[in-house]
């Protein structure tokens, strides 16, 4: 029961941005043995701390969001968009009308329970400053670094995402469910 971040690791290829096809991240955040199956898509989780990070979803005191959410950029790749917002209500008559755009397929998708759709380039999400203190949700008077109150997975998740391509070349899709 409650939130947690649905996400999607795009890179970018001489055909645009596609999805990250290679088995690089944990299916647990509990696994450290690499020769546990991996999976081509990141398991976010559960951390109020993180999504106010991305999007100021949930939001914990002392955690400066990088945005509000974005939405998902026009070049998404189809599958990504599927993956992330489901099918869309196609025309009640029988046929088809395909989405206009993206922000036209989000208004039109079947899954109203996923919300905040966002994305963050890689370089962006490298570009803080982890050791800034934060206070310690539900914990008066104690601070910690941002990077703890982050937590193991996701800098496990930006280590994995930097093995299939340059920080420059990746960016992860989201959304909140």
């Amino acid at each position: 029961m409650g939130t947690y971040i649905k996400a999607v690791v795009e890179i970018l290829t001489r055909e645009g941005w596609v999805p990250n096809a290679s088995p690089v991240f944990y299916n647990d955040d509990r696994q450290d043995d690499p020769r546990e199956a991996r999976v081509p898509q990141p398991n976010l989780g559960q951390s109020y701390e993180l999504f106010t990070l991305l999007a100021g979803v949930r939001e914990v005191e002392g955690i400066t969001p990088l945005s509000k959410p974005r939405g998902l950029p026009e070049d998404t790749h189809s599958s990504t968009l599927f993956d992330l917002a489901g099918p869309y209500e196609s025309c009640p008559f029988g046929y088809e009308d395909e989405p206009a755009n993206v922000a036209d397929y989000l208004s039109r998708r079947s899954d109203i329970e996923r919300f905040a759709f966002s994305w963050v380039s890689i370089d962006e999400l490298l570009q803080i400053d982890y050791e800034q203190m934060v206070p310690v949700r539900m914990e008066q008077g104690k601070t910690t670094s941002l990077r703890d109150a982050l937590g193991d997975r996701f800098f496990n998740i930006l280590e994995q995402i930097q093995l299939v391509a340059p920080a420059s070349q990746a960016r992860m899709l989201f959304c909140f469910t």
